[in-house]
């Protein structure tokens, strides 16, 4: 198969744009994530728990898309 050499001259270039590209947008997004930090600490968690039931404050962390590392250090905290 015969490639044009105005395609392979090109080739690099685009290769390089996609990546720059697909980083731009990832940045963006870790951006975004990093302005919404979760407001989670021991106390808070015991503060919650006071007036929530466990299983409520489980089905809270799945409507809210919580990490699991989050959810396992909540673990950690309980009694």
């Amino acid at each position: 198969m015969k490639v044009d050499n105005k395609i392979k001259k090109f080739f690099p270039w685009a290769l390089f744009l996609a990546f720059a590209l697909i980083f731009a947008v990832a940045s963006c997004s870790m951006a975004r994530a990093a302005d919404k930090p979760y407001p989670f600490t021991c106390q808070w968690l015991r503060d919650y728990l006071a007036t929530h039931s466990e299983a409520e404050a489980r089905a809270k962390a799945v409507e809210l898309h919580l990490p699991k590392w989050i959810i396992h250090k909540a673990e950690r905290c309980l009694p």
